[in-house]
């Protein structure tokens, strides 16, 4: 009994470790230190964060002072709207305002967030938001960045499944699927762009 607790005491804590807010977060700092040219200005890097980490946090809140807090399954929900907010803002900011690679980032969260509902909500497929999240910056890092860096990515990345799977959130399933839907937006929004992976 105490090694199942624990256990689920860790997949607790690296599951709050990599909500999308917190490892986009890591992931901006990182990216505007490891590489140039994608945050041209300042500007660029605030509204990044503004966009991919403070509107998916602002879900939390929202759902729990305005909408009664009413579970899992409406936090999920709020995240998500909350997320897609943010993700239209950051896209419009980069398509009139930033670096190809900046139009490229965001398209492919856009993009990915397109492709988990289309699964979810068409496909009846439960892709994990939260993994297509920590997929994210190990695929970017490891296009723009370093090595180093992008095994840290894929670290969390592999922390944040195994606390998905060990809490019950999601199958291993629905967290490789959410993975494949970034890795194929990043991949069209790359080509769309020109921009090259490595």
């Amino acid at each position: 009994m105490e090694q199942k607790d624990w256990k689920y005491g860790f997949a607790k804590v690296f599951r709050i470790l990599t909500i999308p807010p917190i490892i986009g977060a890591v992931f901006l700092t990182m990216l505007r230190y490891e590489t140039t040219g994608i945050f041209g200005n300042p500007n660029d890097f605030n509204v990044s964060i503004v966009c991919l980490c403070i509107f998916p946090l602002l879900a939390y809140p929202y759902d729990k002072l305005v909408s009664g807090n009413k579970g899992r399954e409406s936090q999920r929900k709020m995240a998500f709207k909350f997320t897609l907010i943010g993700y239209v803002f950051g896209l419009v900011y980069a398509y009139r305002f930033g670096s190809l690679y900046l139009k490229v980032l965001f398209s492919s969260y856009f993009l990915g967030v397109f492709l988990l509902t289309v699964l979810n909500k068409g496909l009846h497929i439960r892709a994990s938001g939260h993994g297509a999240s920590a997929m994210a910056p190990f695929l970017i890092i490891l296009a723009w960045g370093s090595i180093p860096a992008a095994l840290f990515f894929l670290a969390l990345f592999m922390l944040s499944a195994w606390s998905s799977v060990t809490l019950g959130r999601h199958t291993l399933r629905d967290v490789l699927s959410g993975a494949a839907c970034l890795l194929l937006s990043f991949l069209v929004s790359a080509a769309l762009f020109k921009v090259p992976l490595f």
